[in-house]
Formats: structure tokens, C-alpha cells, sequence
């Protein structure tokens, strides 16, 4: 095409045309200019969009863009918080009230019976305010040996009965004890209902036999919160839905006392019949029970050795008595018999052996959560007192009943141990501690033989000390 037009150029021929190529336009065999500047600015735009196949589209106005993101956002948000807000309230028809959802992770009933109240504590109807005519006020911090159920009198009650025996004016002692629980749950249950109570004084009862937290769990204000827990306080969701916190503890028994405690139908009705069956009997009902619930890996003839070392010994403790009965619980032949089939756990021999076995991390996260609940208490200017209740490796009678189970027994030492590097870690601070090893050491029958906690002689002898150094801060 090239030569044709260049031919009929030179020839001069009439009509002849100049031929056009993308790349510009020819004249004589040599581009003169380019073909878009040739063309006028219409015909050139619409050749570069069709050749570079741009599509024709509107833009969209960028400022209803962002409203609609707006909206969407807004949306979203009303949706989620509606969302929670009704599992919320749905979920408030299923769990106690408050404070007694702060306290425990099981719903306990009221009974007067029983001496529980609406909180669900071992105690006598109590408010949350003041109230009027009261010379003090004193809330106890704990667990099992705050409430004290095995004895006719929890250690609150028997605080306020010390003041009594002496001709004084009692103050009202508030037991908020609960079992199963440790420091974490101390430190919340006392910031978020001890203190909300107006108190003159709180007490923290300390048990030195399983209180001890490890050294990972130590306290820190800048911790992030796990999403549930026990205390509502501490986890995310229960600082916006403790409701619903309380309701997923509860069901998915993520508390440490539900933790610890397997479910067994009417454990309880079932050890007490065996326990008072004929000798033989009575030796083979608890092994099967053992071997079924618990251990079914151990051949039943180690577990029939373990229970029966001691002979008719053991089974005396069950005797009828008018106080002090003694119970057997299923938590306390787990752990008998885990201790003593497993003979590759390092054990403490004696006193001077637990040492090694303790770790000062151990006791130093653990004094974190003391001075953590000595601080809160200060905010409010509450004292605190700290009382450290020792294992009953104090006890000489119980000391003697453990005899044949060395295994089990070696725990206590660790107890003890942890008991005084404790009492020793808070040196330099502020926080008032009492020592009860120092009244508890020595004396017999202070403790039960089977689950390990205060007979009513050792209750009395904890209340008068505690009595003595209430009445000395109060007055």
C-alpha cells in the first residue's frame, strides 16, 4: 500500500490519497507527523480508548462511599451489642445474683437448716451496707478452713463467739469463705465484694497445705485478662458479661474447685454405706469404687493393699462421735492412691529433704498475690490481716495416723517448707501477718485424720489468736 500511494504521489494522478498507518502519516516514503496530531482531539481520544480497550464506567462520589462504610460500621455495632445484650439477659435467668455469682462457681440454695444463707456462705443473712448499731465490722478472706463445714462452728462464727466468752461487744464477722478456691479468687472476691462491704478490718486465711500458686501465676496489673474465669473481675468477658462468665464456668467447669472435683453420682451416700459394712466387705466396695471412678489402670489388689495398710486403725476414725466425725471423700482416696502407686514421683523424705523440692518462684508469686490484696486493702484504708494456717504436719496424732502412707504424707513436708520461706517473703513490707504455726505446733488432735482440716479444739485455738489481734487493731 505503501509503494501504491508513493507511486500515484509521484505520478501526479488526480485523487490519488495519503495512505494512514497507526504509526503516522507518509509523505514521499517519510512520516511527516504522527497520526494523533493529524487527527483532531474527539477522533484521537476515541481511537486511544478503543485500542487500549479502556471501558466506559461513572466514578462513584467517594463521600457516599464513606457514608455507606459508616453506616455499615454502625450497623455491625448496634447488631453485637444487641446480640450480647440479650445472651445477657437470657443467661440471668439461669445464674444467682449478685454478690453470690462473685463468690462461688456452683449455685448453692439457702438453708437455714443448714446454715447458708442467699450468698450461698456458711453463714447468717448478710447486706452488702452497713449495718446500723454495729460496734465493727470484719469480713474473713478463705477457703474449706474458713467455712469449716465438718464443725459445728465456721471460724468467723467462732471469732465472733471468742468475743462473747469474754464479756466484749462482738463485732459482725462475715464469712466469705469459699472451698476449692486459692489466692486469685482471695484477691477478687476481696476487692470486689470484701471491700464493697465497708469493713473495719478483713481477715485472709492462708493455708500453707495447697494455697501456694506457681511461679508463672504470679500477680501483675499489666497481665492481659483471660477471657473467662472464676472470678468475674479477672476475665474479659466477665467485665461485660458476668452473667454470661459465671453461666460458662459453670458449665464447662472451668473452676478450680469443679476442676478438682470429678463428677460421681452420689459420691458422698455411697462411701458412707461402705465405710459401715462388715470388715471384708467394706475393703472391697471402696477398691471397686476406686478402680471404677478413678483408677482403672491399677489392678484392684494394689489398691485393696494401699486402703488396708493401716488395719482396723483406718476404719476407727468413722466411728460415731458426738463431734469431730470424720468423713471420707473421694478427692482424698484419689490423691492416696495416686501418691502411693506412683513410684516415680520425687517425694520429700523428711523436713530437711523439701527444701530442694520447693522453688522460690513458687513462693514469690505467691507472696505477689499478698502484697497485691495488702495494697487494695490499703487503697481503701481496710487493714489486712494475713493469716498463715500451716499443713497439720503440726499435729502429732496426725502425723502418727499417716504413718503407713509415707508417700502421701511427703506432701505435708513440702507444706511446711513452703510455711516458712512464706512467712519469711514479705520482710521489708507492710503486710500484717500472723503466724499460727506458732500456737497450732505441737498440739494434738487440732487437725481432722482424713481430709486434714481444724477439729473444733483447733477452730478454738485459731479463733482466740485472731480474736486477741482483732481486739488489739479495733480498739
Amino acid at each position: 500500500n505503501w509503494r501504491r500511494d508513493s507511486n500515484q504521489k509521484a505520478s501526479g494522478k488526480p485523487g490519488a490519497v495519503h495512505s494512514r498507518s497507526t504509526a503516522g502519516e507518509i509523505e514521499d516514503g517519510q512520516i511527516t507527523k504522527p497520526i494523533y496530531q493529524s487527527l483532531d482531539v474527539s477522533v484521537a481520544s476515541e481511537y486511544a480508548r478503543k485500542s487500549q480497550m479502556i471501558p466506559r464506567r461513572n466514578t462513584p462520589n467517594s463521600s457516599w462511599l464513606n457514608r455507606k462504610t459508616l453506616l455499615v460500621v454502625v450497623y455491625g455495632f448496634i447488631l453485637l451489642v444487641t446480640t450480647l445484650a440479650g445472651i445477657e439477659f437470657l443467661a440471668s435467668f439461669l445464674v444467682p445474683n449478685w454478690p453470690a455469682r462473685a463468690l462461688r462457681s456452683v449455685e448453692v440454695s439457702a438453708s437455714p437448716q443448714l446454715g447458708i444463707n442467699s450468698w450461698g456462705m456458711r453463714d447468717r443473712e448478710r447486706a452488702i451496707s452497713r449495718p446500723s448499731g454495729i460496734e465493727a465490722r470484719v469480713v474473713v478472706v478463705g477457703d474449706s478452713f474458713v467455712e469449716n463445714y465438718a464443725s459445728r462452728l465456721s471460724l468467723p462464727a467462732a471469732i465472733e463467739q471468742y468475743f462473747l466468752a469474754e464479756g466484749k461487744t462482738a463485732p459482725e464477722v462475715v464469712n466469705l469463705g469459699v472451698s476449692g478456691t486459692g489466692p486469685p479468687s482471695y484477691y477478687f472476691r476481696l476487692k470486689e465484694v470484701g471491700l464493697a462491704m465497708t469493713p473495719d478490718a478483713i481477715i485472709l486465711i492462708f493455708y500453707s497445705g495447697n494455697d501456694f500458686v506457681s511461679s508463672q501465676d504470679s500477680y501483675s496489673s499489666w497481665s492481659f485478662p483471660p477471657l473467662i474465669d472464676e472470678s468475674p473481675g479477672r476475665a474479659l468477658l466477665g467485665a461485660i458479661m458476668p452473667r454470661t462468665n459465671w453461666l460458662l464456668v459453670n458449665r464447662l467447669r472451668l473452676s478450680e474447685f469443679l476442676h478438682l472435683n470429678g463428677i460421681v453420682e452420689n459420691e458422698a451416700d455411697v462411701l458412707s454405706r461402705a465405710i459401715h459394712l462388715p470388715p471384708q466387705q467394706r475393703l472391697d466396695s471402696l477398691t471397686r469404687h476406686i478402680k471404677t471412678f478413678y483408677y482403672p489402670n491399677i489392678p484392684e489388689a494394689r489398691i485393696a493393699e494401699v486402703i488396708g495398710r493401716a488395719g482396723p486403725a483406718f476404719w476407727r476414725q468413722f466411728e460415731e462421735r458426738e463431734v469431730d466425725r470424720e468423713y471420707l471423700h473421694g478427692w482424698m482416696l484419689n490423691l492416696l492412691i495416686g501418691w502411693e502407686t506412683n513410684d516415680d514421683r520425687d517425694i520429700a523424705r523428711s523436713p530437711e529433704d523439701a527444701s530442694r523440692l520447693v522453688s522460690r518462684g513458687e513462693i514469690d508469686a505467691t507472696a505477689s498475690w499478698l502484697r497485691a490484696m495488702n495494697d487494695a486493702a490499703r487503697s481503701r484504708r481496710v487493714p489486712l490481716i494475713v493469716a498463715l494456717a500451716p499443713s497439720a504436719i503440726v499435729d502429732p496424732a496426725y502425723v502418727e495416723f499417716w504413718a503407713p502412707w509415707p508417700r502421701f504424707f511427703s506432701w505435708n513436708y513440702l507444706g511446711d517448707e513452703r510455711h516458712r520461706q512464706l512467712a519469711a517473703a514479705p520482710g521489708g513490707t507492710d503486710i500484717h501477718l500472723v503466724d499460727l504455726r506458732l500456737v497450732l505446733d505441737g498440739v494434738s488432735n487440732t487437725y481432722r485424720k482424713l481430709d486434714g482440716h481444724w477439729t473444733e479444739k483447733g477452730v478454738a485455738i485459731v479463733a482466740e489468736r485472731l480474736g486477741r489481734e482483732l481486739d488489739i487493731l479495733l480498739h
